[in-house]
């Protein structure tokens, strides 16, 4: 339970600065939600680790796969829609990446 409270309050806080940021215009709120972002990003690029893919193996996920990857889908949209393009395509690929780094590897058929 103490997970998912973590889980909820900083997606909501990445939600309220991503919000004031761009719907608002207040600059240090849109600083503050392209650091989250692109910590996010730079946390995708180590999920190719062995390490780091043996502790997301074995930890059990807070949130729903589908609920987590709207929320991340809905943060590409925005990102796109408001001109970040960059920023879009590489927290879009490092969402992948965490979530493919959770799978279990696929033993080669030959």
């Amino acid at each position: 339970m103490k997970k998912l409270s973590k889980h909820i309050l900083i997606n909501a806080g990445f939600l309220v600065v991503l919000y004031f940021g761009i719907y608002k215009g207040v600059d240090g709120a849109m600083n503050i939600a392209l650091a989250i972002a692109w910590i996010h990003i730079v946390t995708g690029c180590f999920s190719f680790a062995e390490p780091v893919r043996e502790v997301l193996r074995n930890n059990k996920r807070s949130f729903p796969l589908w609920l987590d990857a709207s929320f991340d889908f809905l943060v590409f949209l925005v990102f796109v829609w408001f001109a970040y393009p960059i920023t879009a395509v590489l927290y879009i690929m490092a969402s992948i990446a965490i979530e493919g780094a959770r799978k279990p590897e696929v033993e080669k058929i030959a």
